[in-house]
């Protein structure tokens, strides 16, 4: 039988995974990172009627993958979870396997967590993670990268 994934335990193990995650600039980078993507979630959710308990739980877990390798963490995250019995939902699974910029969502709650995940990127302490970090060309790329696709998710606010 498979166990329900709430808020509470989401947090926990977003929480615990960190421990395994060797790079350390990747870890500080999470340690910002996913709380500002439920904050942004629940900005962007407001007024909507959209499941954001989803919202919560994915912004919580839905890089947890990293512990295992950066290329698929997303499907490296359900793995994770899906192994340690927890029940996953479509909303859930689109929310988490979407959220980078090479795929489509097909849920209203994967639109809106994608956008949230790359907006975020947008927050103070997120720039300032990276000002601190770029070290070299490819880290700039890949920020650039991340930040040009981030305006194209507005259009799905008008959904």
């Amino acid at each position: 039988m498979k166990t329900q994934l709430t808020i509470e335990k989401a947090e926990e193990i977003f929480k615990s995974s960190l421990k395994n995650i060797k790079d350390a600039k990747l870890r500080e980078f999470l340690k910002i990172h996913v709380p500002l993507v439920k904050n942004t979630c629940l900005i962007l959710s407001e007024n909507k009627c959209l499941d954001k308990e989803i919202l919560i739980i994915a912004s919580w877990i839905h890089d947890i993958g990293y512990i295992v390798g950066e290329e698929k963490h997303a499907e490296e995250s359900l793995d994770l979870l899906e192994k340690n019995g927890f029940e996953i939902d479509d909303k859930l699974k689109d929310c988490i396997l979407n959220h980078g910029v090479k795929s489509t969502p097909k849920t209203k709650e994967g639109k809106i967590f994608q956008m949230a995940d790359k907006l975020s990127l947008f927050d103070k302490e997120i720039l300032s993670f990276f000002i601190r970090n770029i070290s070299n060309k490819e880290d700039f790329d890949y920020f650039k990268h991340l930040a040009s696709n981030a305006t194209k998710f507005l259009e799905y606010l008008d959904e």
